[in-house]
C-alpha cells in the first residue's frame, strides 16, 4: 500500500500534535520536520521517525522526492508563502487556519493548486469533534430552532495566541466553525 511522504513545517505546540497524527496514520509516512527554533529541532530529533529528515531548511525538503505532502504549523503570516513554495514544488499542501492573510491571496494559492494538480487543504480538527458534530446535527435537523447570534468566548490563551494577534490566532477557527 502507498504511504505519502508528509513533511510539517514548524514543529511547536500544535506542529508536533500534527507531526504525530500524520505519523499514526495508515496512509502516511513521517518523512520530515523543519523549524527555525533550534529547541524545537532538537525536541524534534528526539521523537522523529527513524529516516525522517530533520532540518532548518525548508528547501531541504521540498526538494525531497520522499516527501508527497508539506504539513504547515507555522506563525500565521508566513501560511501563504510557505503554501506557495510548496505548491510550486509539486507538493500537496495541508495548511492551519487562516491559510492567507488576505482573500486575493487564498484565492491565488486555490488557482495553483488547481494548475498544479495538487491538493490544497485548510486544517479544521474542530469541525469533527463529537461536540461540534452533535451541535451541527442538532442545528441541521432544527432541534435549536433558527440561529440569531453567536458568540465565542476563549477563556485561557496558549503561548502562540499570546504572540500573535487574537484576530489571526483565533478568530479563524470559530468564523470556520460558524
Amino acid at each position: 500500500m502507498f504511504r505519502a511522504g508528509v513533511a510539517v513545517i514548524g514543529v511547536g505546540r500544535w506542529g508536533k500534535n500534527l507531526a504525530r497524527v500524520f505519523g499514526e496514520a495508515p496512509r502516511a509516512r513521517l518523512s520530515g520536520l523543519c523549524d527555525t527554533d533550534p529547541v524545537h529541532l532538537s525536541e524534534g530529533r528526539t521523537w522523529a521517525p527513524r529516516g525522517a529528515r530533520v532540518t532548518g531548511v525548508l528547501d531541504e525538503l521540498l526538494d525531497d522526492a520522499e516527501v508527497d505532502a508539506i504539513v504547515i504549523a507555522t506563525p500565521s503570516e508566513t501560511h501563504a508563502s510557505i503554501a506557495r513554495r510548496a505548491l510550486n514544488a509539486n507538493k500537496h499542501v495541508f495548511v492551519e487556519k487562516p491559510m492567507a492573510m488576505s482573500s486575493v491571496e487564498a484565492q491565488e494559492l486555490n488557482k495553483l493548486a488547481h494548475d498544479r494538480g495538487r491538493r490544497l487543504m485548510v486544517g479544521h480538527v474542530l469541525l469533527y469533534h463529537p461536540a461540534i458534530a452533535e451541535l451541527s446535527t442538532r442545528l441541521r435537523i432544527g432541534e435549536l430552532g433558527e440561529v440569531r447570534e453567536i458568540h465565542c468566548v476563549r477563556v485561557t490563551a496558549s503561548r502562540k495566541q499570546q504572540r500573535e494577534a487574537a484576530w489571526w490566532a483565533l478568530a479563524p477557527h470559530d468564523v470556520s466553525l460558524v
